[in-house]
């Protein structure tokens, strides 16, 4: 099993999830992104588009339109998201 407390986002392709660590390696967990953060829901992570899912410890600032991610990852926000995202992030920290 995977660290959650390791895992900085999540990437979906289909039925396959990468997982992108903090120590800049990628796991590829056979399970699509749904069911991936359906079981690490109670770990901080945050589904903030329709392909990705973010651990909300390791949000270094929010843009526009995309959160930067500790490592330096741009990952969009989505429009539909953005006001449950907001507020899923500002009672995490």
């Amino acid at each position: 099993m995977i660290n959650t407390k390791e895992i900085i986002y999540l990437k979906g392709e289909r039925n396959y999830t990468h997982c992108f660590l903090k120590d800049g390696s990628k796991i590829m967990l056979c399970k699509t992104l749904k069911d991936v953060l359906y079981s690490f829901a109670e770990q901080g992570f945050f589904r903030i588009h329709k392909g990705y899912g973010i651990n909300l410890n390791y949000v270094k600032y929010i843009d526009k339109n995309c959160v930067i991610m500790d490592d330096g990852a741009h990952i969009p926000i989505s429009r539909k998201i953005s006001k449950k995202w907001l507020k899923a992030f500002f009672s995490s920290t």
